[in-house]
């Protein structure tokens, strides 16, 4: 069987290159393009020259750990051992999961890793795998930073009670009549409200989003309780937004003024603004 040498080069080029730009956007670290594409190269031809020495198995992979090292340390400016230190465990990481993934792919489909075909397309199947990771982590990462900020709440409204999660969010600056406000997505609200949302009264309140600025309706309730660290935050009569917006973990999203004050206070204005 002949594999052709450009194909060798091509291909590890690109893993290379992909290696190193997943393992830099997953520890944060900016990368200059031309400077992977060099160490990618640098591994290219490091890669080609292994199979043509006949060297001990346990050197030769150390000479490839090394190797690997070697292209990492070029590829990137580190300011500390711990932020390259942190990048060659994630490198050597990506380079496991996606050469495994790919190896027991192509056994699976009964493929021979060594066909001149297969060493001229792993490509894609690399960059399939990493991509399946990079949205995984990053999936996983905002699982967490939501759950971390969620808390339990309840909301009255005349005889109804109702029991929620909230998102607290440092981005919401939204404020009616000087009062800090609470949003809700429209599902909780006609949930919430049922019958009684023929009576009541509604506010028109102006949101600036990204997409510009719109008007929402809002409502008052008659007591708002937030559970933190088995503590109750109670207030009244909190203004409520409905706004656009869809969550599977969370119903209401919260203002940052709610943690700012002591635990078990009992308050009938909402957090008014400080000008």
């Amino acid at each position: 069987m002949t594999v052709y040498i450009e194909y060798v080069i091509i291909d590890n080029v690109i893993i290379d290159y992909l290696l190193l730009k997943a393992t830099f956007v997953f520890t944060g670290f900016s990368s200059r393009k031309c400077r992977l594409f060099l160490c990618a190269f640098l591994g290219a031809i490091i890669s080609l020259v292994f199979p043509l020495v006949e060297i001990n198995g346990l050197i030769l992979t150390s000479l490839k750990i090394m190797s690997g090292l070697l292209i990492l340390l070029l590829a990137n400016n580190y300011k500390s051992f711990n932020a390259f230190f942190r990048c060659t465990i994630v490198f050597f990481l990506l380079t496991f999961l996606s050469g495994g993934a790919v190896t027991g792919l192509y056994n699976l489909l009964g493929i021979s890793l060594g066909t001149e075909s297969v060493v001229a397309s792993v490509i894609l199947p690399v960059y399939l795998v990493l991509k399946l990771l990079s949205k995984t982590i990053i999936y996983l990462c905002k699982r967490v930073n939501i759950v971390k900020f969620c808390y339990d709440v309840e909301l009255t409204y005349y005889d109804k009670s109702i029991k929620a999660k909230g998102f607290l969010d440092t981005g919401n600056n939204l404020y009616y009549k000087e009062n800090a406000v609470i949003l809700c997505s429209k599902g909780f609200a006609k949930e919430f409200l049922g019958d009684s949302i023929l009576t009541t009264k509604f506010n028109k309140l102006k949101v600036s989003t990204v997409a510009g600025e719109k008007t929402n309706l809002c409502f008052k309730i008659d007591k708002f309780i937030l559970y933190n660290q088995k503590q109750e935050h109670i207030f009244n009569y909190v203004t409520v937004c409905i706004a656009d917006f869809d969550s599977t973990e969370y119903q209401i999203i919260l203002h940052p003024a709610l943690l700012k004050e002591k635990n078990g206070i009992e308050s009938n204005k909402f957090f008014q603004k400080v000008s």
